[in-house]
This record gives structure tokens, C-alpha cells and sequence, in this order.
């Protein structure tokens, strides 16, 4: 689970000192990577030094007596941060939205206008009403529905406004961290409500009757409402014994598909597709997991349709919004980094010319030497540090959150551009043909879970 910046061990844990020669060797790309530079105040509390004023600070040769200090792997950090450059939106792109997307526009406008204190205001009382509605809950209904809608949407909003402002200026770190924590405890409750025994995933099918009015909003809320009930579901396809099922037919049936991608002299099994093998998602696991669903797309901007169409109207602005979120949420510097991975990296298609391929230039410095698919040890790590160190092709949470993306950008009712919508059974014939038979887009172990969890959420439709 994340945790606010503190430590146990005082001020000076995990940071180390920094020259005054060094911060001017680096200036350029300590200010653009927003690896903050600290000073110890009177109280030896550690203080973050606004980067309007470091420049002073470097200037005034009367101050050689202040000591500096910066993260460990400050030098780490401004690669990882600056290694992905990707032209991202203009600042006043969201000035004239079209008209589909008036209530997006609006619902910006509206937190933008609210100040620090209202923003935690908002979230504290959508943690008063989700904790009131675990208590009394006895079935997944309407008003349940209604409710968490309410609060995913306020909790996305509070967020994205907030990370924007901090990624344009610099919000106060109490902010910042008051506001995550907060959000980290909604994401906890939203769990743990969808996790009650008595829900079922039948009960859950009334996701599809989500209708803000806004495309973006419905997504996110859509998203965050299936990929939490899919990570449960897949936990139970243990405790149900269904693996094994898996393990069985691995070769006859899955086998094919991952081997396009493998080296003809090389055996597939189990435990290539699956590093260390298949195993449950643990609690902390299921909490930054949902908390990158969450987040994934929060850099979305309301003059833009999202959707996964062969040949999109400007598929190079539609893909900005992948590194945009993502450089909002390393700016932010609280989150684990499996979230801005989930962020970025959702549309990668395990290196299909149809994904981003985001992941080479974030990961420049290990993938550089690696031409071709076949090269990888793995497909799918649990450990992100696989994936960015070119050991694993991809990420488990990213898998699932491509799968359920695709979905939803299926079935979702309304859209523009002439997009057309499909029933939940048709969508998933056309994402078996098209990302997995054609060529390996999404992973098809996942895909088999998530069929067997679309025939208990929605039998017979």
C-alpha cells in the first residue's frame, strides 16, 4: 500500500547530500524531472526548496555553508523521467471541448474552482458514505451503484486537477500527501465493498448501466468497477482449482499463441509466460493494482475521442494521454511506481505495431539491445523491475488493464466518430479474433479468465 513520505528512521532516510557543484551540473534536469532538492531547517526538518528559489540559492556564493540533499537514486530518477519524450497537450487544450463531452469540461471546471480544503472536504465525505454503505450492505443494487460512481468520479477529479496543478507549479507537499492518503483509503474501501460475500458478479452487471453523460467519466468508472472484480475473480480461479485446468491445456492451446513471439528453437511453458509461475494477487498487490485502474487515465482531456479504432482521426494526439498521466503521477513523487507503469503502459500490446510502444523509450537503457520479443526471458512478471529491466515483455496488472480497456472501449454505449457499440458476447468474439488469433495483442490465459468471469457477470447475454 502507498505510504506518505515519512520514515522512522529521521529526516536524512533515503536521501543523501548534494553539492552545490553538482546541482549546478544538473540543474537543467533536476528542474524538469522534479526530484526536489531539500535543506535541513532549525528544527532539522527537511525542507523542499521551491524551484523558483534555487536558482537564487545557486547564485549567492555567500551561502557555501547550507548543505543540500536529494533522493539516493536522484540520478535514476532523472532518467527514468526524462528518458520518455513524448510531446504531450497544450495547457489550454480543454478550452473548447466538443459537445459530447460538455459534462467532462463542466466537472473540471468545477474542482478546478474548488480549493485545497474543499477538495479533502469532498473526499472525506465519499469515505463517510462508502464506510456507511459497507456497513449496511446486503446486495449490489442501484443506490450502491449510484454511490460509487459518485465517489470514483470526485476521487478522479480531485486527482487529476490536483496532479495537473502540481505538474504545472508545485502543490504544497502537505497537499499532496493529505490528498493521496485519502485517496489510498477510498481505493481500500472500494475493495473491500466489492468484495463482500454476499456480492455476486451477477449483481455486478449493473456497471453497464453507468451513464454520466460523459465518455471518459463512464470509462474510468467502468474500468475501476470491472478490473477490481476481475483481479478477485482471478484470485478464485485458485481457489476453485481452475489453474490446473490451465496447466493442462497449456501447450494444445495456449502454447501456439506465445510462441509467434518466441525465438522457433525455444520450448514454451508455463513458467515463461508466467515468471516464477501463476499465483494469487496479494492484498497490498490488489490495492496499488486498483489504485493504478484507477489513475491510469488521468490525463485525459475532454476535446478528445478515446477509442481504439484501426486508423484513428490523430492517433498521435489520442497517445499522448498515456505519458501525460504518467509524468502527472511521478511528478506527484507518493505513488508506488507500478501505478505511472499502469498509466503509461496500458497500451502496449505485448510490442504489437498497434500498441504505444512507450515502453522502449521509457526503458531505453535496458530494452536498448533487445531487437525482438524472443529476446525476453518472460512475458509477464509480478514485478514491475522485470519489466524495466528488459527481464519480462510485460507487467501483470498492465495485462488486465489493456484487456478490460479494450472491452469498454467495445461495448460502451455511446461515442463518437462513428464508433459502434457491441454487445458484451460480441465484443469478446472480437477481441479473440482480432488481438488474439490475428496476432498476440492480449494475453489469452487472462482472456480465458475474463470470459469465464463475463459468463458469471452477465450468463446468457
Amino acid at each position: 500500500m502507498n505510504k506518505k513520505n515519512t520514515s522512522n528512521k529521521g529526516p536524512l532516510a533515503n536521501k543523501v547530500r548534494i553539492t552545490l557543484d553538482e546541482i549546478k551540473q544538473n540543474y537543467t534536469d533536476i528542474l524538469k524531472s522534479g526530484v526536489p532538492i531539500e535543506r535541513l531547517n532549525r528544527e532539522g526538518q527537511l525542507v523542499i526548496i521551491p524551484p523558483k528559489k534555487l536558482e537564487q540559492y545557486i547564485g549567492d556564493q555567500a551561502l557555501p555553508k547550507i548543505v543540500f540533499y536529494i533522493e539516493k537514486n536522484w540520478r535514476d530518477r532523472i532518467k527514468e523521467t526524462l528518458n520518455l519524450k513524448i510531446e504531450e497537450p497544450a495547457p489550454d487544450a480543454d478550452t473548447a471541448p466538443p459537445a459530447g463531452d460538455n459534462v467532462f469540461s463542466k466537472q473540471i471546471k468545477r474542482f478546478d474552482n474548488l480549493s485545497f480544503d474543499e477538495r479533502e472536504e469532498v473526499l472525506d465525505s465519499d469515505l463517510e458514505r462508502i464506510h456507511r454503505t459497507i456497513e449496511l450492505f446486503q446486495k449490489f443494487d442501484v443506490p450502491t451503484i449510484t454511490n460509487m460512481v459518485s465517489v470514483i468520479s470526485n476521487a478522479w477529479h480531485v486527482n487529476k486537477i490536483t496532479l495537473q496543478e502540481n505538474r504545472e507549479t508545485e502543490v504544497p507537499r502537505s497537499v499532496l500527501e493529505r490528498l493521496i492518503e485519502k485517496t489510498n483509503a477510498l481505493v481500500d474501501s472500494i475493495v473491500t465493498l466489492l468484495s463482500q460475500e454476499s456480492m455476486t458478479y451477477r449483481d455486478l452487471n449493473l456497471i453497464e448501466n453507468i451513464s454520466t453523460g460523459s465518455n471518459t467519466i463512464d470509462h474510468m468508472n467502468k474500468v475501476l468497477l470491472r478490473f477490481i472484480p476481475v483481479c478477485i475473480y482471478y484470485n478464485e480461479y485458485f481457489t476453485r482449482g481452475r489453474i490446473g485446468k490451465i496447466r493442462a491445456h497449456f501447450k494444445d492451446y495456449y502454447g501456439k499463441y506465445y510462441q509467434r513471439l518466441l525465438a522457433a528453437d525455444r520450448e514454451i511453458s508455463l513458467e515463461v509466460v508466467y515468471k516464477g509461475g501463476m499465483r494469487r494477487i496479494t492484498s497490498e498487490e490488489m490495492h496499488i493494482y486498483s489504485l493504478g485502474a484507477l489513475l491510469h487515465d488521468v490525463g485525459k482531456l475532454p476535446d478528445i475521442e478515446y477509442h481504439e479504432d484501426t486508423q484513428p482521426a490523430d492517433r498521435k494526439k489520442i497517445m499522448r494521454h498515456a505519458p501525460y498521466s504518467y509524468n502527472m503521477i511521478i511528478k506527484a513523487k507518493l505513488f508506488p511506481w507500478s501505478v505511472a507503469y499502469m498509466a503509461l503502459l496500458h497500451h502496449e500490446y505485448y510490442g504489437d505495431p498497434a500498441g504505444y510502444n512507450f515502453a522502449r523509450k521509457l526503458f531505453a537503457e535496458s530494452w536498448g539491445g533487445i531487437e525482438e520479443t524472443h529476446s525476453f526471458n518472460y512475458f509477464i512478471s509480478y514485478d514491475h523491475e522485470d519489466m524495466k529491466n528488459g527481464v519480462s515483455l510485460s507487467y501483470f496488472p498492465i495485462k488486465i488493464l489493456e484487456m478490460i480497456d479494450v472491452f469498454d472501449d467495445l461495448t460502451i454505449r455511446e461515442r463518437g466518430s462513428g464508433h459502434k457499440s457491441h454487445s458484451l458476447r460480441a465484443a469478446l468474439r472480437i477481441m479473440k479474433e482480432e488481438y488474439i488469433e490475428k496476432s498476440l495483442k492480449l494475453d489469452p490465459i487472462l482472456f480465458t479468465i475474463f470470459e469465464d468471469f463475463i459468463e458469471e457477470y452477465a450468463p446468457g447475454e
